[in-house]
């Protein structure tokens, strides 16, 4: 297919416009040592966001760091700046899936149940079956944000200075996109203790957030069931959430004033902060202006990937979780991100989904309901032009009482452990092929076909976890053993993805996860399996895209570029990162390069002038953005490959320079030492405290150097050891 470039569309010119101050910013507001904070915090938030192949654009980025940081200062500060009207500066946009959605089948419900084992023939059957009854193929897409690195840097910058307070107005059941934070060590910092601004990255991580969104609710039914009281179990979510929200809201008064804004923070907003923050709303306009899907009537919505929507898309609904929390007294309310679990105590009045919509309706503020219930709509009036939807696909209401109730909840629970629980088992190499996160990817092949739990949906989400459990084993085996030791086993897996996840109606589904997928064969010198996979991606995408219907020059053709492209990136960095960084020649130069070429011809275009991927790959090691962490060659798990950093030019501003002579006297023991430096100042994945003992055993009995140390490499605060006896000087107590 060729590649063509989206036509923008024009804003809906009825709309209302923020109108931006031409008041210039001060240096000291946006000072270079808040740049290299925002910088930090920036390339560790995109790193971590499966959805942002950018490690490449980082990298280049950081050649001339001072140089790159000080033009953006001046352009954020010079009078009359227009940064957030310019595409070009802000970036652009890819498309992930969503979904394949196949028509479901009507056929007769009395005839014999049919199953065909071969993905394949399913494929083969499925697109026969839809050409007999005349019905479409369609596959849904969402934008995601593929920003220009300055843009990161400011809506990191964003988040560091401003947002960070409309976090503080979020209570603990909004358990999503939530910010580091310190512990209080006083009541004048508030219920949620001060905002982490030295932390790597921005957020608390998303594993432990979501279990614990979803365990403490199923704890709070399990805990009523046993006291013999009855439940309504409630979960719902809100409809293409990011794609239907207008930032403006954030900047409204009465916004302000309902989510307390002044009483959590203490203070309201500066003329510069709102003047800031003005600005990067105009500048999420403006990418929305380029979509090619956006159409007048549509909200512009909020860039996926970045850092600064997290935080605007999580507290436009401050006021709904203590409307809900006050109004309905639940047993457990929780949110995470636009997903809603509540629970509530049965009166005995709820016997329909309509009878316990209508009590929420009745009860919520600014919540309401179509004449069938089927849809429910939050109208909050400071952010009118939103389109707040709870779809009636995502709920799931259960009426939960006695022992049935709690068998019910057993089973829900079973399946999610069989597959979580996955997560604390070491990988055995005999069973992988046959463990529980493998038998939920085969059992079920049509995205579909769903089972009986808490928000059907989970499914979908079992599976991907499943794949994503398979993979983080065999990731640690290739960390753990030479490619020599499971050659064998290795093999089987590559067979199983072949056979159960690089087919068309798995391919969308788990399509985040291909880039891991090839980059464990890359770094394992695999390379005629990784070009095997690479063709049986090709082919799985030429087999949906002559299945799907597109019709040329459409937003639905725009979109599937979009979506090849942005796969075709993630893959190509993923064979970059993973490139061995010892023991190759020129016939693993050469066997990359034919990969890259493959995934090129993807996209339907030439490769073009190819990178010096060996030495890439060092730079990407060397900046603590390739696939193994560059702190694995200071402990000495991976031997130190030959350094490829371009010279700095300028020098650190204050902050920066502190932590540089701390980490220089950290690197003592270690020869060249200040070329080992720079990728410790911006780690993406940085020395836990355990590593730092491993490294200089010293900081075993003197905490005073170990507090030191985690401060400048971690960028965390370690309360201070007020024992006397703790030696100064690093010397072994007796």
């Amino acid at each position: 297919m060729a590649k063509k470039r989206p036509a923008k569309k024009s804003a809906k010119s009825s709309k209302k416009r923020t109108t931006v101050r031409q008041s210039p910013i001060s240096d000291d507001f946006v000072s270079m040592d808040a740049l290299y904070l925002a910088y930090r915090k920036a390339k560790v938030d995109v790193f971590y966001e499966r959805s942002q192949p950018m490690v490449l654009a980082f990298c280049e980025y950081e050649r001339e760091l001072n140089d790159n940081l000080r033009t953006l200062q001046k352009r954020l500060t010079k009078s009359g700046a227009d940064w957030y009207r310019d595409i070009d500066f802000i970036g652009s946009y890819g498309f992930i899936p969503k979904g394949l959605q196949v028509p479901a089948d009507e056929g007769d419900s009395e005839a014999a149940h049919f199953s065909v084992s071969s993905p394949d023939d399913a494929w083969d059957l499925l697109v026969y079956s839809l050409e007999d009854d005349d019905n479409e193929l369609k596959a849904e897409f969402r934008p995601v944000a593929l920003f220009s690195v300055d843009m990161y840097v400011v809506c990191a910058l964003w988040v560091n200075l401003v947002g960070h307070m409309f976090d503080a107005c979020l209570d603990q059941s909004a358990r999503g996109s939530r910010l580091r934070r310190l512990r209080r060590q006083s009541e004048d910092e508030g219920a949620l203790g001060a905002f982490h601004i030295t932390a790597p990255g921005s957020f608390q991580p998303y594993f432990h957030r979501y279990k614990e969104w979803r365990e403490k609710g199923l704890r709070a039914i399990r805990h009523e069931l046993d006291e013999g009281r009855k439940v309504v179990a409630i979960t719902m979510d809100l409809k293409a959430f990011y794609h239907n929200v207008d930032p403006r809201f954030i900047l409204h008064a009465d916004f302000l004033k309902a989510i307390r804004f002044t009483g959590m923070n203490g203070r309201s907003l500066t003329a510069e902060e709102l003047r800031f923050s003005k600005q990067v709303v105009e500048a999420f306009f403006t990418w929305a202006k380029s979509l090619p899907h956006l159409g007048d009537d549509d909200p512009p919505g909020l860039p996926v990937g970045p850092s600064a929507p997290r935080i605007i898309a999580n507290v436009l609904l401050a006021e709904f979780d203590r409307s809900a929390q006050q109004s309905l007294d639940p047993i457990y309310y929780s949110r995470y991100v636009d997903d809603i679990f509540l629970v509530l105590h049965d009166n005995g009045k709820f016997r329909t989904s309509s009878q316990v919509l209508k009590h929420l309706c009745r009860r919520i503020k600014h919540l309401d309901a179509n004449e069938s219930y089927s849809e429910l709509k939050l109208s909050l009036p400071y952010a009118e032009e939103c389109r707040l939807l709870f779809q009636a696909k995502k709920q799931r209401i259960f009426l939960l009482s006695g022992e049935v109730g709690a068998d019910l909840l057993d089973t829900i629970e079973s399946q999610i452990d069989a597959v979580s629980s996955e997560w604390r088992l070491l990988p055995d190499l005999d069973s992988l092929e046959k463990s529980p996160a493998a038998k939920v990817l085969t059992a079920n092949r049509n995205s579909h076909e769903s089972v009986d739990t808490l928000r059907k949906a989970d499914q979908l989400s079992l599976k991907r976890l499943s794949f994503s459990i398979m993979l983080s084993h065999y990731d640690t085996l290739a960390h753990d053993l030479p490619p020599t030791e499971w050659r064998k086993e290795r093999k089987r897996f590559y067979r199983f993805v072949e056979r159960h996840v690089l087919t068309p109606l798995r391919l969308m589904d788990l399509n985040d996860y291909l880039p891991r997928m090839l980059a464990l064969a890359v770094s394992c010198k695999d390379w005629k399996i990784a070009e095997r996979l690479t063709v049986r991606i090709s082919r799985s995408l030429t087999l949906l895209d002559d299945a799907i219907t597109i019709e040329p020059d459409t937003e639905t053709e725009q979109q599937w570029e979009g979506y090849v492209r942005h796969l075709c990136t993630a893959l190509r960095e993923a064979v970059i990162r993973a490139f061995p960084l010892k023991g190759v020649g020129n016939s693993a130069e050469a066997s990359a390069t034919r990969l890259l070429e493959r995934i090129d011809a993807m996209n339907g275009c030439s490769s073009g002038e190819m990178p010096e991927i060996g030495t890439l790959s060092k730079e990407l090691f060397w900046t603590d953005l390739g696939r193994i962490p560059f702190k694995h060659a200071l402990l000495h798990y991976i031997p130190l490959p030959d350094c490829s950093l371009h010279p700095w030019s300028g020098s650190l501003p204050d902050g920066e320079m502190e932590r540089f002579h701390v980490i220089r006297e950290f690197l003592e023991s270690v020869e060249n030492e200040g070329v080992k430096i720079r990728p410790l100042l911006f780690p993406t994945r940085p020395f836990t405290p355990r590593e730092i003992t491993e490294f200089d055993s010293r900081c075993a009995w003197d905490l005073h150097r170990l507090r030191r140390y985690v401060e400048a490499l971690r960028g965390t605060w370690v309360k201070k050891p007020e024992n006397a006896s703790l030696t100064e000087n690093g010397n072994s107590p007796p």
